[in-house]
């Protein structure tokens, strides 16, 4: 079995569109798909589990993050994972929740299927799921921090209004801000791994999706034909523009204090 492509970065970053242009292209993403964001419903309730566990959820990790950074937390965490991919042995648990059939029975006997997955929480378990992949690659999306708070603030203030239990701090800017760094800042530790991590920022992508995914297809290990590079292609909104333009620079300033590594990716960190 070959080792997976495990796509992180904070909800509402561009990874859902990175992924199903990856899974047009050839990347199998999971037998069991949520379809609009390409996340393996296993996978999301996996990480729910052990987020609440901890009590944590994924808009409030810091007790999962606290954890982890301690020896018994890790050892614990990446009993649990282990034990829920590898079963008594091998990767079991792997093959029939992820895979299914037929590309579990396949992954099982060996075939070189390119694979891997796409689901947020995966950010906060990274280093986690290194371990139990040693030999995986991390594709760390990025956008724009400010963009992605107003997406998760409206998608909570939208979810509020249709009567869904709310998920508090999500209906403040400056929380949802917070919230992007600690998943930002969670990725930014795989770079540890070298030329087995790769970051790609999803402006850059929008501006010239034929060559980025070109070349995240190679990062990947698959070769591509051009039929199919031009239907990834098409699953890219470049249309789709910043919101984060419309506030008013001295709240940019202020909410990008909560985000000083922005600079490393080229975003604007101040009133110009």
């Amino acid at each position: 079995m070959r080792p997976p492509l495990i796509i992180i970065g904070s909800h509402r970053s561009g990874t859902s569109a990175t992924a199903q242009a990856l899974g047009t292209m050839g990347l199998f993403l999971g037998a069991r798909l949520q379809k609009e964001h390409a996340e393996p419903f296993w996978l999301a309730d996996l990480h729910d589990e052990y987020l609440y566990e901890v009590g944590a959820t994924w808009y409030a990790p810091q007790r999962l993050l606290d954890y982890l950074a301690t020896e018994h937390g890790k050892k614990h965490c990446a009993a649990f994972l282990r034990l829920r991919v590898q079963g008594r042995g091998g990767y079991y648990g792997l093959w029939r929740n992820f895979g299914g059939f037929p590309h579990g029975a396949l992954m099982a006997l060996g075939w070189p299927l390119a694979w891997g997955w796409k689901e947020p929480r995966t950010t906060l378990f990274a280093s986690i799921w290194a371990e139990i992949f040693p030999e995986a690659r991390f594709l760390h999306v990025v956008r724009h921090p400010l963009d992605v708070a107003i997406s998760l603030q409206r998608r909570e203030l939208k979810a509020l209004e249709a009567g869904d239990p709310p998920k508090p701090g999500l209906e403040d800017l400056d929380t949802c801000v917070a919230l992007v760094g600690q998943y930002v800042q969670c990725g930014l530790e795989m770079a540890k791994l070298g030329d087995r991590y790769r970051e790609i920022r999803f402006e850059d992508l929008q501006e010239n999706p034929a060559e980025g995914l070109a070349d995240l297809a190679r990062f990947a290990g698959m070769s591509i034909s051009k039929a199919k590079l031009e239907r990834a292609v098409s699953q890219i909104d470049s249309k789709r523009r910043s919101r984060w333009q419309q506030l008013p620079d001295t709240t940019v300033a202020e909410l990008m204090q909560a985000y000083p590594f922005a600079a490393r990716f080229g975003y604007r960190t101040a009133v110009l």
